[in-house]
Protein backbone atom coordinates (compact mmCIF):
# COMPACT_ATOMS: atom_id res chain seq x y z
CA UNK A 1 0.00 0.00 0.00
CA UNK A 2 2.69 2.41 0.86
CA UNK A 3 4.82 1.78 -2.39
CA UNK A 4 1.69 2.18 -4.67
CA UNK A 5 0.84 5.70 -2.69
CA UNK A 6 4.50 6.75 -3.06
CA UNK A 7 4.37 6.58 -6.49
CA UNK A 8 1.17 8.01 -6.95
CA UNK A 9 2.28 11.00 -5.33
CA UNK A 10 5.09 11.72 -7.88
CA UNK A 11 2.46 11.34 -10.48
CA UNK A 12 0.14 14.27 -9.90
CA UNK A 13 2.01 16.65 -11.52
CA UNK A 14 3.26 14.14 -14.32
CA UNK A 15 -0.30 12.80 -15.02
CA UNK A 16 1.06 9.71 -15.56
CA UNK A 17 0.08 6.20 -14.42
CA UNK A 18 2.65 4.83 -11.97
CA UNK A 19 4.21 1.36 -12.90
CA UNK A 20 2.53 -0.55 -10.23
CA UNK A 21 -0.96 0.74 -10.57
CA UNK A 22 -2.70 -1.75 -12.65
CA UNK A 23 -6.20 0.43 -12.58
CA UNK A 24 -5.43 4.39 -13.07
CA UNK A 25 -7.90 6.77 -13.16
CA UNK A 26 -7.96 10.63 -12.96
CA UNK A 27 -11.52 12.58 -12.52
CA UNK A 28 -11.41 15.50 -12.76
CA UNK A 29 -9.25 16.70 -9.62
CA UNK A 30 -9.36 12.80 -8.34
CA UNK A 31 -6.36 10.34 -8.92
CA UNK A 32 -7.26 7.10 -8.62
CA UNK A 33 -4.48 3.96 -8.12
CA UNK A 34 -5.14 0.38 -7.45
CA UNK A 35 -2.56 -2.37 -7.30
CA UNK A 36 -2.79 -5.70 -8.49
CA UNK A 37 -3.58 -6.88 -4.97
CA UNK A 38 -6.44 -4.87 -5.34
CA UNK A 39 -5.36 -1.93 -3.10
CA UNK A 40 -6.49 1.12 -3.91
CA UNK A 41 -5.61 4.66 -2.99
CA UNK A 42 -7.47 8.02 -3.92
CA UNK A 43 -5.39 11.07 -4.39
CA UNK A 44 -6.11 14.75 -3.87
CA UNK A 45 -4.33 16.96 -6.20
CA UNK A 46 -2.73 19.99 -4.91
CA UNK A 47 -3.26 23.32 -5.99
CA UNK A 48 -0.25 25.51 -7.07
CA UNK A 49 3.21 25.06 -7.00
CA UNK A 50 3.98 20.91 -5.00
CA UNK A 51 5.67 21.76 -1.48
CA UNK A 52 6.34 19.11 1.31
CA UNK A 53 2.89 18.48 1.84
CA UNK A 54 1.35 17.64 -1.74
CA UNK A 55 0.20 14.38 -1.04
CA UNK A 56 -3.56 13.57 0.71
CA UNK A 57 -4.77 10.73 -0.12
CA UNK A 58 -7.06 8.15 1.01
CA UNK A 59 -6.14 4.03 1.00
CA UNK A 60 -8.16 1.13 1.45
CA UNK A 61 -7.25 -2.96 1.09
CA UNK A 62 -9.83 -5.25 -0.70
CA UNK A 63 -11.94 -7.38 1.36
CA UNK A 64 -15.20 -7.22 3.56
CA UNK A 65 -14.63 -4.86 6.67
CA UNK A 66 -11.33 -3.39 5.52
CA UNK A 67 -10.66 0.17 6.75
CA UNK A 68 -9.85 3.30 5.32
CA UNK A 69 -6.72 4.84 5.80
CA UNK A 70 -5.10 8.68 5.55
CA UNK A 71 -1.63 9.28 4.45
CA UNK A 72 -0.23 12.91 3.91
CA UNK A 73 3.51 13.50 2.42
CA UNK A 74 5.80 15.10 4.76
CA UNK A 75 9.58 14.92 5.96
CA UNK A 76 10.30 15.14 9.83
CA UNK A 77 7.01 17.00 11.02
CA UNK A 78 7.55 18.28 14.76
CA UNK A 79 6.96 15.41 16.68
CA UNK A 80 4.48 17.35 19.35
CA UNK A 81 2.44 18.82 16.81
CA UNK A 82 -0.72 17.34 14.50
CA UNK A 83 -1.66 17.40 11.22
CA UNK A 84 -4.61 19.86 10.68
CA UNK A 85 -7.57 19.29 8.08
CA UNK A 86 -10.05 21.62 7.31
CA UNK A 87 -12.90 21.44 4.56
CA UNK A 88 -14.04 24.71 2.96
CA UNK A 89 -12.78 26.37 5.68
CA UNK A 90 -13.71 24.93 8.55
CA UNK A 91 -11.66 22.25 10.63
CA UNK A 92 -12.70 18.61 10.43
CA UNK A 93 -9.56 16.78 11.49
CA UNK A 94 -6.60 17.53 13.76
CA UNK A 95 -4.32 14.23 14.18
CA UNK A 96 -1.63 14.21 16.36
CA UNK A 97 1.57 13.42 14.53
CA UNK A 98 2.75 10.69 17.02
CA UNK A 99 -0.65 8.77 16.37
CA UNK A 100 0.19 8.70 12.50
CA UNK A 101 3.12 5.73 11.23
CA UNK A 102 6.09 7.03 9.62
CA UNK A 103 7.45 6.04 6.76
CA UNK A 104 11.37 7.51 6.26
CA UNK A 105 11.79 5.72 2.53
CA UNK A 106 8.54 7.43 1.17
CA UNK A 107 8.57 10.43 3.63
CA UNK A 108 4.87 9.83 4.22
CA UNK A 109 2.80 9.63 7.11
CA UNK A 110 -0.03 7.23 7.41
CA UNK A 111 -2.68 7.14 9.91
CA UNK A 112 -4.70 3.44 10.01
CA UNK A 113 -7.27 1.55 12.23
CA UNK A 114 -9.67 4.51 13.41
CA UNK A 115 -12.87 6.06 12.03
CA UNK A 116 -11.01 9.37 11.37
CA UNK A 117 -10.24 8.79 7.97
CA UNK A 118 -13.74 7.70 7.34
CA UNK A 119 -14.87 11.00 9.33
CA UNK A 120 -12.73 13.01 7.13
CA UNK A 121 -13.77 11.46 3.87
CA UNK A 122 -17.95 12.21 4.82
CA UNK A 123 -17.23 16.03 5.21
CA UNK A 124 -15.09 16.17 1.59
CA UNK A 125 -18.38 14.54 -0.28
CA UNK A 126 -19.88 17.74 -0.82
CA UNK A 127 -16.86 20.24 -0.81
CA UNK A 128 -15.23 21.69 -2.97
CA UNK A 129 -11.21 22.41 -1.71
CA UNK A 130 -9.65 21.10 1.30
CA UNK A 131 -6.28 22.65 3.13
CA UNK A 132 -3.52 20.66 5.89
CA UNK A 133 -1.80 22.14 7.79
CA UNK A 134 1.45 21.11 10.29
CA UNK A 135 4.53 21.71 11.79
CA UNK A 136 8.03 21.31 11.06
CA UNK A 137 10.98 23.65 12.80
CA UNK A 138 8.26 25.10 14.38
CA UNK A 139 7.25 26.49 10.92
CA UNK A 140 3.62 25.69 9.66
CA UNK A 141 3.73 23.76 6.45
CA UNK A 142 0.00 24.27 4.29
CA UNK A 143 -1.10 22.31 1.13
CA UNK A 144 -4.36 23.29 -0.80
CA UNK A 145 -6.12 20.63 -2.33
CA UNK A 146 -8.99 20.36 -4.56
CA UNK A 147 -12.32 17.93 -4.54
CA UNK A 148 -13.42 17.83 -7.66
CA UNK A 149 -14.09 14.42 -9.31
CA UNK A 150 -13.46 12.96 -5.65
CA UNK A 151 -17.40 11.09 -5.71
CA UNK A 152 -16.65 9.64 -8.41
CA UNK A 153 -13.42 8.41 -7.78
CA UNK A 154 -14.95 6.88 -4.93
CA UNK A 155 -17.76 4.98 -6.99
CA UNK A 156 -14.61 3.74 -9.34
CA UNK A 157 -12.99 2.34 -6.21
CA UNK A 158 -16.36 0.48 -4.94
CA UNK A 159 -16.80 -1.26 -8.73
CA UNK A 160 -12.84 -2.27 -8.96
CA UNK A 161 -13.01 -3.69 -5.28
CA UNK A 162 -16.56 -5.39 -5.89
CA UNK A 163 -17.84 -3.61 -3.21
CA UNK A 164 -20.84 -1.43 -5.31
CA UNK A 165 -24.49 -1.18 -2.94
CA UNK A 166 -22.78 -3.06 -0.23
CA UNK A 167 -22.65 -1.94 3.42
CA UNK A 168 -18.98 -1.68 2.87
CA UNK A 169 -19.00 0.85 0.04
CA UNK A 170 -17.65 4.51 -0.09
CA UNK A 171 -20.37 6.09 -1.91
CA UNK A 172 -22.69 3.87 -3.50
CA UNK A 173 -23.74 2.13 -0.15
CA UNK A 174 -26.68 -0.93 -0.33
CA UNK A 175 -27.83 -4.11 1.38
CA UNK A 176 -25.89 -6.50 -0.64
CA UNK A 177 -23.19 -8.90 0.88
CA UNK A 178 -19.55 -7.53 0.16
CA UNK A 179 -18.05 -10.44 -1.90
CA UNK A 180 -15.41 -12.32 -0.10
CA UNK A 181 -12.40 -11.21 -2.03
CA UNK A 182 -9.10 -12.50 -0.96
CA UNK A 183 -6.76 -9.98 -3.27
CA UNK A 184 -3.33 -8.76 -0.98
CA UNK A 185 -0.30 -7.14 -1.78
CA UNK A 186 3.05 -8.65 -0.91
CA UNK A 187 5.21 -5.83 0.29
CA UNK A 188 8.00 -7.91 2.30
CA UNK A 189 9.96 -11.11 2.44
CA UNK A 190 8.24 -11.64 5.63
CA UNK A 191 4.18 -11.70 3.59
CA UNK A 192 5.43 -14.42 1.26
CA UNK A 193 4.12 -18.38 2.04
CA UNK A 194 6.13 -19.96 4.16
CA UNK A 195 6.64 -22.77 1.59
CA UNK A 196 8.69 -20.70 -1.29
CA UNK A 197 10.31 -17.54 1.23
CA UNK A 198 13.35 -19.27 0.83
CA UNK A 199 14.04 -18.33 -2.72
CA UNK A 200 13.49 -15.16 -1.80
CA UNK A 201 15.97 -14.70 1.08
CA UNK A 202 19.65 -15.09 1.19
CA UNK A 203 21.25 -17.11 -2.03
CA UNK A 204 17.80 -17.50 -3.10
CA UNK A 205 17.22 -17.53 -6.84
CA UNK A 206 14.92 -14.61 -6.20
CA UNK A 207 16.69 -13.30 -3.35
CA UNK A 208 17.49 -9.47 -3.85
CA UNK A 209 20.36 -7.68 -2.54
CA UNK A 210 17.83 -4.80 -0.11
CA UNK A 211 14.46 -5.77 0.36
CA UNK A 212 12.86 -2.62 0.31
CA UNK A 213 13.58 -3.12 -3.57
CA UNK A 214 11.36 -6.20 -3.29
CA UNK A 215 9.00 -3.84 -1.94
CA UNK A 216 9.42 -1.44 -4.60
CA UNK A 217 8.50 -3.78 -7.19
CA UNK A 218 6.41 -5.81 -5.66
CA UNK A 219 3.98 -8.56 -5.83
CA UNK A 220 0.74 -10.14 -4.66
CA UNK A 221 -1.66 -12.92 -4.08
CA UNK A 222 -5.09 -13.31 -5.55
CA UNK A 223 -8.09 -15.97 -5.36
CA UNK A 224 -8.98 -18.01 -8.07
CA UNK A 225 -12.01 -20.78 -8.13
CA UNK A 226 -11.78 -24.16 -6.58
CA UNK A 227 -9.70 -22.97 -3.16
CA UNK A 228 -6.80 -22.06 -5.49
CA UNK A 229 -4.25 -18.72 -5.62
CA UNK A 230 -2.35 -16.97 -7.92
CA UNK A 231 1.40 -15.77 -6.95
CA UNK A 232 3.05 -13.32 -8.36
CA UNK A 233 6.57 -12.49 -7.37
CA UNK A 234 9.50 -10.31 -8.13
CA UNK A 235 12.71 -12.01 -8.90
CA UNK A 236 15.77 -10.54 -8.01
CA UNK A 237 16.43 -7.11 -9.03
CA UNK A 238 15.46 -6.22 -12.48
CA UNK A 239 17.15 -3.36 -15.15
CA UNK A 240 16.54 0.36 -15.07
CA UNK A 241 13.39 -0.73 -17.09
CA UNK A 242 12.54 -4.30 -16.79
CA UNK A 243 11.58 -6.48 -13.68
CA UNK A 244 11.14 -10.10 -13.66
CA UNK A 245 8.24 -11.83 -12.11
CA UNK A 246 7.49 -15.82 -11.26
CA UNK A 247 5.05 -16.95 -10.35
CA UNK A 248 2.99 -20.18 -8.58
CA UNK A 249 -0.37 -21.47 -8.42
CA UNK A 250 -1.34 -21.95 -4.62
CA UNK A 251 -3.63 -24.59 -2.95
CA UNK A 252 -4.51 -24.56 0.62
CA UNK A 253 -0.45 -24.62 2.28
CA UNK A 254 1.22 -25.72 -0.89
CA UNK A 255 2.73 -23.58 -3.95
CA UNK A 256 4.22 -25.12 -7.09
CA UNK A 257 5.48 -22.40 -9.86
CA UNK A 258 3.64 -22.33 -12.63
CA UNK A 259 4.90 -21.66 -16.47
CA UNK A 260 3.83 -19.30 -18.97
CA UNK A 261 3.15 -20.67 -23.01
CA UNK A 262 5.41 -18.47 -25.21
CA UNK A 263 6.26 -18.14 -28.93
CA UNK A 264 9.77 -19.11 -29.43
CA UNK A 265 11.89 -18.93 -33.07
CA UNK A 266 11.05 -22.68 -33.80
CA UNK A 267 7.56 -22.49 -33.09
CA UNK A 268 5.61 -22.71 -29.12
CA UNK A 269 7.47 -23.15 -25.92
CA UNK A 270 7.69 -21.84 -22.39
CA UNK A 271 9.39 -19.40 -20.07
CA UNK A 272 9.55 -19.53 -16.68
CA UNK A 273 9.34 -15.74 -16.07
CA UNK A 274 7.45 -12.24 -16.91
CA UNK A 275 8.59 -8.47 -16.86
CA UNK A 276 6.26 -5.84 -16.32
CA UNK A 277 3.34 -7.70 -15.54
CA UNK A 278 -0.42 -6.39 -15.15
CA UNK A 279 -3.19 -8.52 -13.79
CA UNK A 280 -7.33 -8.11 -13.47
CA UNK A 281 -8.68 -10.03 -11.29
CA UNK A 282 -11.95 -9.69 -12.78
CA UNK A 283 -10.93 -11.22 -16.54
CA UNK A 284 -8.03 -13.55 -14.83
CA UNK A 285 -5.44 -11.87 -18.08
CA UNK A 286 -1.96 -11.55 -17.47
CA UNK A 287 0.10 -9.39 -19.23
CA UNK A 288 3.74 -8.59 -19.52
CA UNK A 289 6.14 -6.37 -21.18
CA UNK A 290 9.60 -6.48 -21.55
CA UNK A 291 11.11 -3.20 -22.91
CA UNK A 292 14.02 -4.04 -25.77
CA UNK A 293 15.10 -0.18 -24.39
CA UNK A 294 13.77 2.55 -21.96
CA UNK A 295 12.10 4.25 -25.31
CA UNK A 296 9.42 1.35 -25.35
CA UNK A 297 9.44 1.87 -29.09
CA UNK A 298 11.03 -2.26 -29.84
CA UNK A 299 10.57 -5.05 -27.35
CA UNK A 300 7.57 -7.94 -26.72
CA UNK A 301 4.27 -7.86 -25.53
CA UNK A 302 2.55 -11.02 -24.10
CA UNK A 303 -1.04 -11.61 -22.82
CA UNK A 304 -2.36 -14.62 -20.89
CA UNK A 305 -5.74 -15.93 -19.37
CA UNK A 306 -5.70 -18.34 -16.54
CA UNK A 307 -8.17 -21.39 -16.97
CA UNK A 308 -8.64 -23.08 -13.37
CA UNK A 309 -10.70 -26.03 -15.15
CA UNK A 310 -9.40 -29.30 -16.14
CA UNK A 311 -6.51 -31.00 -14.08
CA UNK A 312 -6.34 -27.52 -12.33
CA UNK A 313 -4.91 -23.71 -12.94
CA UNK A 314 -2.74 -23.21 -16.40
CA UNK A 315 -2.40 -19.99 -18.36
CA UNK A 316 -3.25 -19.88 -21.91
CA UNK A 317 -1.63 -17.45 -24.37
CA UNK A 318 -3.87 -15.50 -26.03
CA UNK A 319 -1.81 -13.15 -27.93
CA UNK A 320 2.12 -12.35 -28.24
CA UNK A 321 3.59 -9.16 -30.25
CA UNK A 322 7.27 -9.00 -30.59
CA UNK A 323 8.81 -5.16 -31.90
CA UNK A 324 12.71 -5.84 -33.08
CA UNK A 325 13.65 -2.61 -34.32
CA UNK A 326 14.62 0.06 -31.77
CA UNK A 327 14.30 2.70 -34.19
CA UNK A 328 12.06 5.38 -32.19
CA UNK A 329 9.16 4.49 -33.48
CA UNK A 330 6.22 3.12 -31.47
CA UNK A 331 4.50 1.59 -34.59
CA UNK A 332 1.15 3.52 -33.05
CA UNK A 333 1.43 1.56 -29.86
CA UNK A 334 2.23 -1.78 -28.23
CA UNK A 335 -1.39 -2.95 -29.91
CA UNK A 336 -0.42 -2.02 -33.36
CA UNK A 337 3.06 -4.40 -32.89
CA UNK A 338 3.72 -7.47 -35.17
CA UNK A 339 1.60 -10.62 -34.19
CA UNK A 340 2.99 -13.35 -33.18
CA UNK A 341 0.05 -15.35 -32.01
CA UNK A 342 -2.69 -15.72 -33.18
CA UNK A 343 -1.21 -16.48 -36.33
CA UNK A 344 -2.84 -14.96 -39.26
CA UNK A 345 -4.54 -12.36 -37.29
CA UNK A 346 -3.92 -8.24 -37.46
Amino acid sequence: MIRTLAVTSLLLGALAAPAGAREFREFKDTVISCTDGLTCSISLKVQGAPGELNTLAFTRRAGAGTGLGLVVAADSLDAGSSVSISVDGKTVLAVPVAAMQYNADWLEYTLSGSADPLMLLDAMRNGLMAEATAMKGGKPLTATYSLSGLVAGLIFVDETQGRLDTPDALQVKGSKTTPPIKARDIEAIADIPQGIRAEFEGDGQCAFMEENRFALAGGFEVELEDGFSLVALPCAEGGAYNQPYVFYVGYQNDYDRTWLPTMGDKGPTVMDSAYNIGWSQKTKVLDAFFKGRGLGDCGSRERWEMDVGGVGPAFTLIESRLKADCDGNDGGGIENWPLLWPVGKN
